[in-house]
């Protein structure tokens, strides 16, 4: 069993716990705190309950907690003193996560101070709306803290956290791994794997990544084929089971395209989606619709990856790089679909279109270049 503490200085707002307290089936054990006016004494709180996690509602600062008094405090400096300690002793480190109202976050994203110190950003309703997925993302971020702590001081910690072989390790720069061993607390180590590698699809792919390479439709991924598809690729060892792997499910891309490959005698990347359909279905005796392009409605088409705006399967051809400054050269960027761009429900997900294609985007948007 884990301990999780929630503080929040509305005492109302426990009741959101109860939710995932009884999906958590006795994995996780819930503490309820609220804060202190001194933010030292609401650490010395907290540390009581030897958290595993931390929930920190981030307004801490709107209703009185002793008498007439507020903590005039945010969760920022609370997560910092956590932080603090960590790095003077890399065993007390722990996931946390900002946990509030959907008008709290937006404070909370102009707040460029405070976006280092947490691991997960959350609304409230998502507890409550999504409690079975979020008990599998804490518990997630716990052993991973875990994990990282149990490899801290030793070499190839990157290795050793994502269960890499020797064939993945070809796809990974040697600076890559040395930066990973050169970082001075689990909580660095933490966002870098999770923003690098599991949020990314590069060496990893997260579900729509994964039929996209594949040439799947979208509409088959609740399909009982598509779970057998799920099976098959299990079952030979494509599945990542390294750090964040039980909460984040991801996929080896050079596996699963070295797998399909040996048996169709042909690269992914050279069959459009209606020939990868055709050949998994030769394969495997399941079938699927073939993915189509956003942007020509057919699926005479090479998709490779899901767009970063819609999620789709999307070709090069028709998409754009988005704004993303990657920490790494090897690390691809987000791209977005031509269809994306026309509707303009790329900006409604914060996206920016990279400089290198705003002239393509402009053209698209103004209706200088369309399907037909």
């Amino acid at each position: 069993m884990y301990n999780v503490v929630f503080v929040d200085d509305r005492e109302d707002q426990f009741n959101i716990l109860s939710h995932v307290n009884r999906e958590s089936k006795g994995i996780l054990k819930f503490f309820e705190c609220v804060p202190e006016i001194s933010i030292i004494d609401t650490q010395k709180k907290i540390s009581e309950k030897s958290p595993d996690l931390l929930l920190l509602d981030y307004r801490l600062d709107e209703k009185p907690v002793k008498g007439n008094k507020i903590a005039e405090y945010k969760a920022g400096p609370v997560a910092q003193q956590f932080r603090d300690s960590s790095i003077e002793d890399h065993r007390k480190d722990l996931p946390i996560f900002a946990v509030s109202l959907e008008d709290n976050i937006r404070l909370y994203e102009a707040d460029k101070t405070a976006h280092d110190l947490f691991d997960q950003i959350w609304v409230k309703n998502f507890l409550i709306d999504h409690p079975i997925e979020a008990t599998k993302k804490m518990t997630s971020f716990i052993k991973a803290y875990k994990e990282i702590i149990n490899v801290f001081n030793t070499d190839n910690r990157l290795q050793k956290l994502l269960q890499i072989n020797a064939k993945e390790v070809g796809f990974i720069d040697s600076h890559f791994f040395r930066g990973i061993n050169k970082l001075e607390a689990p909580h660095l180590i933490s966002t870098n794997i999770f923003n690098t590698v599991i949020k990314r699809s590069w060496l990893l792919l997260d579900e729509n990544n994964l039929i996209a390479l594949l040439g799947i439709h979208p509409d088959d991924k609740e399909s009982e084929h598509f779970n057998g598809l799920i099976k098959v690729i299990d079952e030979n060892d494509i599945d990542y089971n390294g750090i964040f792997g039980n909460g984040f499910p991801r996929w080896w891309a050079n596996r699963l395209k070295g797998f399909f490959e040996d048996r169709y005698s042909a690269a992914l990347g050279d069959l459009t989606s209606a020939e990868r359909v055709e050949k998994i279905s030769e394969c495997t005796g399941l079938k699927f619709k073939p993915a189509l392009s956003r942007w020509t409605n057919n699926s005479d088409t090479y998709v490779s990856f899901a767009c970063s705006s819609c999620r789709n399967p999307t070709e090069v051809e028709y998409s754009v790089s988005a704004y993303d400054p990657v920490p790494h050269p090897v690390i691809g960027k987000n791209r977005i679909c031509w269809k994306c761009i026309q509707t303009g429900e790329y900006e409604e997900k914060g996206l920016l279109v990279d400089d290198s294609d705003e002239f393509t985007a402009d053209k698209i948007r103004h209706g200088k270049i369309v399907f037909g």
